[in-house]
């Protein structure tokens, strides 16, 4: 069994919030084809409002290492938020990006194997349009778990 996992990441009553997806790659050691791609487990981890920012990331650090340490990883992606310049770079977008950046280094101690991108940049990886890729994400893990799902198809690639 080969393990991969996707996150994606939003930041939600001012702390971050991480669900991730764990799946089984469906290859066999030493198999001439891929079997099936199945969820294995689903994890999530919401930050603690009110608490301060430094306590938030330091918190989603331990709670990645935990669920990176629970079985072992092969590969992993974190699935980027979209970032829209009309925006700015407001205080909670800072705030995404450094828990971002917090799951990418967890996530790197656990298996060199660690991608980090937008939908764009991950869809081409699996050559899908928007539209396809977003399907793949639901048909894999419905609901608010999609795009965590579709960071762990891409992880299959890596």
């Amino acid at each position: 069994m080969a393990l991969v996992v996707g996150t994606a990441l939003r930041i939600n009553q001012g702390g971050p919030h991480l669900r991730g997806v764990v799946l089984d790659e469906g290859v066999s050691e030493g198999a001439d084809v891929e079997g099936k791609r199945t969820v294995v487990r689903l994890f999530e981890h919401a930050s603690t409002v009110g608490a301060e920012p430094e306590e938030q990331l330091n918190d989603l650090a331990q709670a990645v290492a935990a669920q990176m340490k629970a079985q072992p990883v092969r590969a992993a992606v974190v699935r980027e938020a979209s970032f829209f310049a009309k925006r700015g770079l407001d205080a909670a977008l800072k705030h995404r990006l450094r828990a971002e950046g917090v799951a990418l280094h967890v996530m790197r101690a656990s298996t060199p194997l660690v991608l980090v991108g937008d939908i764009n940049k991950l869809q081409a990886r699996l050559s899908m349009t928007a539209t396809e890729f977003k399907q793949a994400g639901v048909d894999l893990q419905p609901g608010e778990w999609a795009e965590a799902a579709t960071a762990a198809l891409v992880a299959c690639t890596l």
